[in-house]
């Protein structure tokens, strides 16, 4: 039998446990021990006798994430320590199920539902997150404004799905265009914004260039549909002039992209 004492041994166990699995950041390795009782585990027993093993799985909806375990001597078939894993193994499930929701449902608020990329609000956060290290390092900091030029000919002429497809199309060359430092974002409607750090301003042009390339030779088929696209873009770079923050950045990239428009439409300098 197992005394009072132990009990109260093996909750203050559980309590310090939970407390250090509070602590645990989702999609970090977690290696945490338990200490057991000597009365329970038999480790007092003879050295002569061999260690027994005791596993339950970790399930977070239905999937295993992980085993919780106890060895020791004299504990082979011990339906305490059994029903004791089991509490602990259910507890955990149930804090990870909890912050798996928490962190998908943040990862959706700040993804853009039809391309899979950041959206407004990410972009804000990590623009300004790359501004305030371009301040403590030094540096480059650039940014691309990107407007594709045709997508309500494509929704008049095709229909709204039609133009989604080929949205997702233009996030995925982004992608495909980035390095993996880069910040590809949809800012909304037909308009990407790329945070391009440590990169000077001719990397940044350059890099424009690319997908300025990309998208014009690139022949979208939809539907059986097949056209070509060209895209808009503005690049600014700190340091620059009169660029004292990060909305300074976005704002001088905008015009960037508005003096595009206005001047140079399909050619590119």
């Amino acid at each position: 039998p197992v005394s009072e004492k132990t009990i109260l041994n093996i909750q203050n166990e559980i309590k310090k446990f939970f407390e250090k699995i509070a602590k645990v950041t989702i999609g970090n390795t977690c290696n945490i021990k338990l200490s057991v009782p000597d009365d329970v585990t038999g480790k007092a027993a003879e050295k002569s006798e061999k260690l027994s093993n005791i596993f339950v799985p970790i399930l977070v909806e239905n999937n295993i994430h992980g085993m919780l375990g106890v060895s020791g001597k004299k504990i082979k078939n011990n339906e305490y320590i059994q029903d004791i894993l089991h509490i602990i193994s259910g507890r955990i499930s149930d804090v990870l199920t909890n912050a798996t929701l928490h962190r998908n449902t943040k990862l959706l608020a700040l993804t853009d539902g039809l391309t899979g990329l950041l959206n407004r609000s990410a972009f804000h956060e990590r623009l300004e997150g790359e501004y305030q290290r371009f301040l403590r390092y030094g540096s480059y900091l650039s940014l691309i404004v990107a407007d594709f030029d045709n997508l309500k000919e494509i929704n008049d002429n095709y229909g709204h799905p039609v133009g989604d497809e080929v949205i997702k199309k233009v996030g995925d060359i982004l992608r495909e265009a980035s390095r993996d430092s880069d910040v590809v974002t949809r800012y909304g409607g037909d308009e990407f914004v790329l945070v391009l750090p440590q990169t000077n301003s001719d990397n940044a042009f350059n890099m424009a260039e690319r997908i300025r390339s990309k998208i014009e030779k690139y022949s979208f088929e939809v539907n059986k549909n097949n056209f070509n696209c060209t895209i808009s873009l503005g690049v600014a770079t700190v340091p620059g002039k009169r660029i004292d923050s990060s909305d300074d950045l976005l704002e001088c990239a905008d015009r960037a992209l508005y003096e595009f428009n206005i001047r140079f439409f399909t050619r590119f300098f």
